[in-house]
């Protein structure tokens, strides 16, 4: 059963989705130089837009299987150069492979969540 305001294991996994490819997104824009300050992102906006009701639960554990695979491959693909550029979010300063361990992070404490939370 749903909490109010809580999001449900779909939502969660949606979220994980959409966070990854904004990141990923994020560290290639970096890694071309780009110069101009990214914008950041409301989660809860894209939650409330990203309807998951039509989804099963392991079409949204592929895509996230599948969105993950393409993220690794565009790390292994930047060079040293590519990983020490800096560019800016939100007028934050942060190099491309910061977003590598952003990214791995954001899933584990939504992983730590879903096991303690919804006992996955």
């Amino acid at each position: 059963m749903q909490q109010a305001g809580k999001w449900t294991v779909k939502e969660v996994l949606q979220h994980c989705i959409d966070t990854e490819r904004i990141f990923a997104y994020r560290a290639l824009s970096h890694a071309r130089g780009e110069q101009q300050s990214l914008p950041g992102f409301e989660q809860n906006h894209y939650a409330a837009m990203a309807t998951v009701n039509h989804r099963t639960l392991s079409s949204l554990v592929e895509e996230f299987i599948l969105v993950r695979r393409t993220t690794l491959l565009l790390f292994e693909s930047f060079t040293q150069e590519d990983l020490a550029r800096i560019g800016t979010v939100n007028g934050n300063a942060i190099k491309t492979l910061c977003w590598g361990f952003i990214i791995e992070g954001h899933w584990l404490h939504h992983q730590r969540i879903l096991k303690e939370k919804y006992r996955l």
